[in-house]
């Protein structure tokens, strides 16, 4: 009963897969936010993890990503003018949004405050694109991203020796003899 199934699956391929059967986003972490802090949240996709930031207008910082927890502190600068800017757009629910096709390519984008949520950042306004530039800054300050959770495969042309290389070019010659002894250096 093996041998007909493996039959129609080498000639059919896998059984198709289903809308359903799709991977969805696994959930980001949650964090304690204290009162007055902002929350930046990123909610990843199918194929990267998003990451949550904690902001204090101290600016004291907790974050969750991929890589895991962490805690930093943000210039007072680029804190100073993330909550202004927070401020201005009161209440964040009102931020003019519209559609664009950057959507489909990217995570959606929220920030929290005082009990307001921002709608979906990605195509805001631009108090709503000020208040995610910033967003952004602030995590590349903490070192928070998106992190990958699919593998990536990268598609070339097999060199000499099987290698696989950038297509139409060759693959490298080795520059030491290190390379030829099974990565020891001579003696």
């Amino acid at each position: 009963m093996i041998a007909p199934t493996l039959i129609l699956f080498f000639f059919f391929g896998p059984p198709p897969v289903h809308r359903a059967d799709l991977p969805i986003p696994a959930p980001v972490a949650t964090l304690a936010v204290p009162v007055n802090a902002a929350v930046i949240f990123d909610a990843g996709t199918s194929n990267a993890a998003g990451f949550r930031i904690v902001i204090q207008d101290s600016g004291d910082a907790a974050s969750v990503d991929g890589a895991g927890r962490g805690t930093g502190r943000v210039q007072a600068d680029l804190t100073a003018r993330f909550f202004a800017e927070l401020a201005a757009a009161m209440p964040l629910s009102k931020i003019a949004t519209h559609p664009c096709a950057d959507a489909q390519s990217i995570a959606p984008f929220f920030v929290w405050w005082r009990g307001e949520r921002s709608p979906d950042l990605r195509c805001a306004d631009a108090s709503g694109a000020a208040i995610a530039g910033d967003a952004r800054a602030i995590a590349r300050v903490l070192y928070v991203a998106e992190y990958r959770t699919k593998p990536m495969y990268s598609h070339g042309t097999a060199g000499a020796g099987g290698e696989v290389t950038g297509a139409g070019t060759a693959a490298p010659e080795p520059q030491s003899t290190a390379a030829s002894s099974g990565g020891y250096p001579p003696r």
